[in-house]
């Protein structure tokens, strides 16, 4: 068991690793791009709230909370709504 534990510890803790940061639905993308220096598709001055809408309808993914979606590197997910309507993001990497 000591061993099994060490070598959680010491080797698979980078997989464990994530930082998750929750921002309103109505930032703009290009603004959590240039924060998390993450590459989030975006065209003109979408929101995360375009951009996750437009990911779920694509995926046809029921819109609720803790539904998610992956690109390459990070992932986005509903953290919160409020009457209906996605309020807060929550924008999931890893950190290596």
């Amino acid at each position: 068991l000591e061993t099994l534990l060490y070598l959680k510890e010491h080797h698979f803790i980078e997989l464990d690793e994530s930082e998750k940061i929750i921002f309103r639905a109505t930032t703009k993308a290009r603004i959590v791009n240039s924060i998390l220096h993450v590459h989030i598709p975006y065209e003109d001055e979408q929101t995360l709230y375009d951009v996750i809408t437009k990911r779920f309808e694509q995926e046809k993914t029921e819109i609720g909370v803790g539904a998610s979606t992956l690109f390459d590197n990070f992932g986005l997910r509903v953290a919160k709504m409020h009457n209906g309507k996605i309020s807060r993001i929550e924008v999931i990497r890893s950190i290596h």
